[in-house]
């Protein structure tokens, strides 16, 4: 798994435990110990590659309420 994530560190860390039989939070901690020791550049989980060749398909979505909802509903109150 250190050479894949050595050999491609923009592939996800789902797709890298798929095609070594692992599971991908074991997977993201060995991309962690790579990265902070500088062997492998920092990918954010929106820079990499998912397993359908998407990029940026780890990305969470912004949650939550707007500032002018927020603001709406303590008015109503």
């Amino acid at each position: 798994m250190e050479a894949e994530l050595k050999a491609n560190p923009t592939r996800s860390d789902r797709e890298i435990a798929e095609t070594a039989g692992a599971f991908h939070p074991f997977v993201g901690r060995i991309r962690q110990r790579l990265e902070t020791g500088g062997v492998v550049t920092v990918t954010t989980p929106s820079e990499r590659i998912s397993t359908n060749g998407k990029v940026g398909e780890g990305q969470r979505k912004p949650r939550g309420a707007s500032v002018e909802k927020l603001r709406e509903m303590r008015r109503h109150r």
